[in-house]
Order: C-alpha cells, then sequence, then structure tokens
C-alpha cells in the first residue's frame, strides 16, 4: 500500500520540481489507485459515514453562507482548471512555459 502513495507522491514531486509533463491517462489511473488505496484502507462502512458527514457539513455552509460558498466553489474549480492546464501546456512543443533543462 505504501508503494502506490510513494509512486503518487513521486509523480507530483517530479511535477512541481521538476516540471514534467503528465498525461490525462496517467491523472485518471492515479486517481483509481489512490481511490483504491483510501477503499483499502477505510473500508465501505467507514466511507460512507465519511460521505454522509461530509454531505451535511457542506449543507450547513451552504445554507449559513451562501455567497462564501459560492465563492469558494468558483476558486476551486479555477483553481483545477488552471493546474490541469499549467501541467498540460509544459509538455506541449513552443509552450510558453519554460521546462526544467530546455
Amino acid at each position: 500500500m505504501s508503494g502506490v502513495l510513494k509512486d503518487i507522491l513521486l509523480v507530483v514531486a517530479s511535477m512541481a520540481i521538476f516540471g514534467d509533463p503528465v498525461t490525462l491517462q496517467q491523472y485518471f489511473g492515479y486517481s483509481i489507485a489512490l481511490a483504491g488505496l483510501v477503499y483499502y484502507k477505510l473500508g465501505p462502512e467507514k466511507l460512507q459515514q465519511m460521505s454522509t458527514d461530509a454531505k451535511l457539513t457542506i449543507n450547513e455552509v451552504r445554507r449559513s453562507n451562501p455567497a462564501g460558498f459560492k465563492l469558494g466553489v468558483i476558486c476551486a474549480g479555477l483553481f483545477f482548471l488552471a493546474f490541469l492546464f499549467m501541467s498540460y501546456s509544459r509538455g506541449l512543443p513552443g509552450s510558453s512555459i519554460p521546462t526544467p533543462g530546455a
């Protein structure tokens, strides 16, 4: 189990430090590996309980502070899109983002 987590952390570190490009297929594969690791570690009952708790917390925040909730969702979405764009554009030929060693 720790080998899978180590591999995922190595890929993330190489993306952040060296600017190595990661394909969409690799994102998908590492997501499946990480989801399997979490499922194996926690089990279905614990995941169900955590899911229910998260839904209740999200609904409480949405009800108590709707503007802040919308802003948080928009910021998280923009951050995710920027992360995908930056990691994808580093590997394109002629990209304006310099890659280390180039």
